[in-house]
């Protein structure tokens, strides 16, 4: 599967260290990253991402709030939420409507598939094709 550069992932991730392995491990994804919840905001109404990857525990509860901000919104972008604290999935599924959870530290090549995987049902979705 060879998704195209012009796939957006917006990018919520307060350590620096992150966003640059991640845009560096995935050259086959535009990353537009940011570390507030305003800059991700900004970021969605702006520039339309095709998947979203959050941090839930930014400074201040900036992943969580933005996950509220989109549930809000009926945002159809799929959604992966990461953090370093114990969380249970099924609650972030039923409050936030988030799909997939990675506990960090992950591993690269899950996150690739769980990327991969998420913008093809996305587009499938968007199609409705079966």
């Amino acid at each position: 599967m060879n998704q195209s550069k012009d796939k957006k992932v917006l990018l919520l991730e307060d350590d620096a260290d992150i966003c640059k392995l991640l845009e560096m491990s995935f050259r086959e994804f535009e990353f537009i990253s940011t570390d507030t919840p305003q800059g991700a905001l900004a970021i969605y109404n702006e520039q339309k991402p095709d998947l979203i990857i959050t941090d839930l525990m930014t400074p201040g509860g900036g992943g969580i709030a933005f996950m509220r901000f989109l549930k809000a919104q009926k945002c159809r972008v799929p959604i992966i939420a990461m953090s370093g604290a114990e969380i249970e999935p099924h609650v972030l599924a039923r409050l936030y409507g988030v799909r997939h959870f990675l506990k960090k530290p992950f591993e690269m090549d899950e996150l690739r598939r769980l990327m991969h995987a998420e913008l093809q049902n996305f587009n499938l979705d968007l199609t409705g094709e079966v």
